[in-house]
């Protein structure tokens, strides 16, 4: 191998570190929304944490971050991996799921969406929307609610949000269920 293809071996190389290392340390980017938004798969710009004791609440999730290195001291390994999929496949599992994505609107007005959770099988959903203080409201969901208390009558789970004019808004979903993920 000759000097020139090792020092181009040896950036590929630290690129690809460089690389792999900053998608590990840092949040995934934010959905953005733009006059030409349709429906939006979110799949690409979520996180994932697996809960696989169950134990984690809001609070400790919401405090869990790879950026810093910081864990709750109540689970070590929970760490937050982007999705960098369309969704998440986690089958039979015992294990509790937490999302987390931001929502980035770059227009001059506030903007009503839809989310839809788009596997109904699902026995509990969290979703955990930020509020005009800095507050987060949850919303409970799933298939072991009664469906007249879905908050849009369909037949997947639709949670209305809106996000403010030129805002950016993180938003968090907890899912546990003992039928497929």
């Amino acid at each position: 191998m000759t000097s020139s293809s090792k020092t181009v071996l040896k950036i590929l190389l630290t690129f690809l570190f460089v690389t792999a290392f900053s998608a590990q340390s840092h949040a995934t980017t934010a959905a953005l929304v733009t006059e030409s938004n349709m429906a939006v798969s979110l799949g690409p710009y979520m996180d994932v944490l697996i809960d696989e004791s169950g134990e984690l609440n809001f609070d400790m999730v919401k405090r869990t971050e790879n950026d810093d290195s910081s864990s709750s001291a109540e689970d070590d390994t929970a760490r937050w991996n982007p999705v960098g999929a369309a969704n998440i496949i986690g089958g039979f599992t015992d294990s509790v799921y937490w999302v987390r994505f931001t929502v980035e609107n770059q227009l001059a007005q506030r903007v009503e969406w839809l989310l839809e959770v788009n596997y109904s099988l699902l026995d509990h959903i969290e979703l955990y929307a930020p509020d005009d203080s800095g507050n987060y409201q949850k919303t409970v969901a799933g298939d072991k609610l009664p469906y007249d208390q879905r908050p849009i009558d369909y037949r997947n789970f639709l949670f209305p949000l809106e996000t403010a004019s030129q805002g950016r808004e993180t938003y968090y979903l907890r899912f546990d269920s003992e039928s497929s993920m």
